[in-house]
């Protein structure tokens, strides 16, 4: 009894001390608890179909406002914040010598379990926000498709801009002109490359300059978090400037993987997984080999990240041709449509055609 008393006043400083922290903690472990309680769905890698839209959309809503918008408002809080890491080892160290060594050994075992658990929400919540992102995209952008057809417009005498929704435009911008990689890439040719050819006539870029630059950018916002950081440690040991820091890099490296994500994907291969998912009543796709099938697994098993956007640099030119053409090839021959007035599924590509009543066709998907 009197280990639980101590333990609940540990609790209660470290509440007090930490109260953002805590209510983190806290709402998250609900907040899985809630979800996998609530959403029992086939839990395999390659099932990235919406089960439950209102769980799935919740889950966005979670992610948005908790990993976000909560982290992003405690960096605010920590605005110009000062710690000083001398006195703060005092004080836990005073803390742990007044107090049971098992009951030290059950809360440090408490906080890795409490990291472990919010990595693993992070990731469910981010599963679910992929969902949401194929399922609003592409239909989205059916929806265009059709409204387009219908109205008999003509796709050539309209530009991008006038085609596809907002929420698509911003999509296709950030994974292409404002994708990281790209974005870097006009940095380091605009204020680098480029002057530097023009001061010394090269036609050619050498290449230890380019790669100088390339590291440089890849890497030169997280060592400068590490300059400041030792900065501050070399200061009193006090961290200070870290903190005017941290927002910025926070932000830097969300808009780099959500880019980094959205730029390496393979929109062929997108659209055919949607279509599998959520349009069998009116889209098949039928008489797919093995070899298919684990072409397209793997691609959901690396993160929707296109194989040949891998290869760098392409070691195998024949190989990096057949995944560049896989999407295009697998929708010629496999798709089938159904034909309102007939009620037959047919592929005007190959002439093939079947009626569902009489063929049996088993879901890859389910």
């Amino acid at each position: 009894m009197t280990y639980l008393i101590d333990f609940s006043y540990i609790l209660k400083k470290y509440a007090t001390y930490y109260p953002l922290q805590c209510i983190l903690v806290i709402i998250c472990i609900l907040i899985f608890w809630i979800i996998k309680k609530s959403y029992q769905y086939e839990n395999t890698s390659t099932n990235y179909k919406i089960e439950n839209i209102l769980i799935s959309f919740l889950s966005v809503f979670i992610y948005t406002f908790v990993f976000f918008l909560l982290i992003l408002y405690m960096r605010y809080l920590r605005w110009g914040y000062t710690v000083e890491l001398l006195s703060l080892y005092e004080q836990w160290h005073n803390l742990f010598k007044t107090v049971p060594c098992l009951i030290s050994i059950i809360f440090i075992e408490i906080l890795l379990f409490g990291i472990v658990v919010l990595n693993q929400i992070r990731r469910f919540l981010i599963r679910e926000l992929i969902k949401v992102h194929l399922y609003v995209y592409y239909s989205l952008y059916n929806k265009t498709i059709k409204d387009l057809v219908n109205t008999g417009t003509d796709f050539g005498s309209i530009s991008m801009e006038q085609k596809y929704p907002l929420y698509n435009r911003v999509i296709n911008k950030l994974g292409n002109y404002w994708s990281w990689e790209n974005t870097m890439s006009r940095i380091a040719w605009k204020y680098v490359l480029k002057p530097y050819c023009e001061k010394y006539h090269l036609e050619i870029i050498p290449k230890w300059l380019h790669n100088s630059v390339k590291l440089i950018l890849r890497y030169g916002v997280l060592f400068l978090l590490i300059i400041i950081l030792l900065f501050d440690i070399n200061h009193d040991y006090t961290l200070h400037y870290i903190f005017y820091y941290l927002p910025f890099y926070f932000i830097y490296s969300l808009w780099k993987n959500i880019s980094k994500y959205l730029s390496h994907v393979d929109n062929a291969l997108d659209f055919i997984i949607y279509e599998r998912f959520y349009q069998e009543d009116n889209v098949i796709y039928c008489n797919t080999t093995i070899e298919e099938e684990q072409i397209i697994q793997e691609y959901i098993k690396r993160g929707f990240r296109a194989y040949f956007k891998d290869l760098s640099p392409i070691e195998n030119p024949e190989e990096w041709e057949f995944m560049t053409t896989f999407p295009m090839m697998f929708k010629y021959q496999r798709r089938f449509i159904l034909n309102n007035k007939t009620g037959i599924f047919e592929n005007k590509n190959t002439g093939e055609a079947f009626n569902p009543k009489d063929i049996k066709v088993e879901k890859v998907y389910k």
